[in-house]
């Protein structure tokens, strides 16, 4: 590359004199360097008439490639020295639907508006959210995943699961539903009810089933839906019930759009984690996000579980 900086130099100014100067080396050192750059090419760059020197096709060819490859090495450059600066850099992560949703998005508003030379890009997806994920944290196209911790993360001896919050999921239903003004509610109760649940191998289906399934119950749902939106929408419609995170039902509830309880004989709480590669080494942009992402959690974690 250096070789190619002396040429570029040469060209720009047709003067071995200047670019010497320019580049603080002696002229036969650029004589030298040039003539190197000719024998490899097998080509004259330069054609020298008198104390002139003008550029030869071959040069002007090269000239084209050379200011290309020089600009993109400046602009790498560049990049690299902002990665390693923690005001600048990009962080790029995985969500699930439920992180990506109901929990992210003030923290990343907040985060931007304190730190607004940070990009950042979220992968975020509805299906098997869980194995999309982990596979961009193995292909190294993420460098970790905001998510919902299963036994399968737990076991892969590549990924380190650092427990973020815990996260309650309750029995949603309308405010005109027959159960709605009940206060406790068996779990066994609900399982004749027209039940809406997220898609099959979904995180949180799964960890639904995997829950009633060790108390000898078996869900069989009135319908099934990938949007935790159209779930929400058909629930405050009275057209069905569901089992949904808190986070994502909190405001509905709230606002008196749906009913939460909490169902008895069956605790459904879970960790969101942040999961990464064992050995992953992050830039410095990117721990600064993960420490911020922390403390905001931490301050509101309690609000992730239902109080009935």
């Amino acid at each position: 590359m250096d070789r190619l900086k002396i040429f570029y130099t040469v060209a720009q100014y047709r003067s071995f004199t200047k670019a010497a100067e320019v580049l603080g080396l002696t002229q036969p050192a650029i004589s030298f360097q040039i003539k190197a750059l000719e024998n490899e090419y097998c080509t004259e760059l330069f054609e020298r008439i008198g104390r002139d020197i003008f550029i030869t096709d071959s040069g002007k060819t090269l000239m084209i490639y050379a200011e290309k490859i020089l600009s993109a090495l400046e602009e790498a450059d560049i990049a690299l020295k902002e990665s390693n600066n923690p005001l600048k850099g990009r962080v790029n992560f995985g969500a699930s639907i439920v992180a990506g949703i109901y929990i992210l998005p003030r923290i990343l508003g907040n985060f931007k508006r304190r730190y607004p030379n940070v990009a950042l890009s979220m992968k975020m997806k509805y299906a098997s959210a869980r194995d999309i994920i982990v596979g961009d944290i193995a292909r190294n196209e993420i460098d970790f995943g905001i998510m919902v911790e299963d036994n399968q993360a737990q076991n892969e001896k590549d990924l380190l699961s650092i427990p973020l919050l815990k996260d309650e999921l309750v029995f949603v239903m309308s405010p005109r539903h027959k159960f709605a003004n009940r206060k406790i509610l068996p779990v066994n109760e609900i399982l004749s009810e027209n039940l809406i649940l997220g898609a099959r191998n979904s995180a949180t289906r799964n960890y639904i089933d995997s829950e009633f399934s060790k108390l000898g119950f078996h869900i069989t749902p009135y319908l099934e839906l990938e949007n935790l939106e159209v779930i929400k929408r058909m629930v405050e419609e009275d057209f069905g019930s569901g089992i949904l995170s808190w986070a994502s039902v909190r405001s509905n509830v709230m606002n008196k759009e749906l009913c939460a309880r909490r169902l008895e004989g069956v605790k459904l709480i879970r960790n969101i984690s942040l999961v990464k590669r064992q050995q992953k080494t992050f830039f410095p942009a990117t721990n600064l996000f993960i420490d911020f992402l922390k403390d905001a959690i931490e301050l509101t974690a309690k609000s992730f579980i239902f109080e009935q």
